[in-house]
């Protein structure tokens, strides 16, 4: 990813390979107790929580990750089958309910 303005991307930042792996094992879990054959994470997740982990801001006013299945940028689209999307959710609304990596609000259906 190139720089913007000479500024690192920081969603492509240091955690973001740490959140990758807790991403892969979180879907084999979910996926083992709810016997779901197949499913792989979004590459958004990853991002999204590598970025509330960073610390780097206190607030986080995200889009485009609903439960509705369609893109923010592209209603018409749908989130691939390949993707368990509810435990993705789950997970943003649990950062966003409990308030442990700042206030995070999540916008959408």
């Amino acid at each position: 990813i190139t720089p913007i303005k000479g500024v690192p991307v920081l969603i492509y930042g240091p955690s973001l390979p740490t959140w990758r792996s807790a991403a892969n094992l979180i879907y084999d879990v979910y996926k083992h107790e709810k016997k779901v054959a197949k499913g792989k994470p979004t590459g958004g997740w990853a991002r999204l929580m590598a970025l509330a982990d960073s610390g780097l801001c206190t607030r986080l006013d995200i889009y485009g990750f609903s439960s509705g299945g369609g893109k923010y940028f592209d209603k018409a689209s749908k989130v691939k089958e390949a993707h368990v999307v509810r435990i993705e959710h789950f997970s943003h609304r649990l950062l966003m309910s409990n308030g442990a990596k700042g206030k995070i609000c999540i916008y959408g259906d």
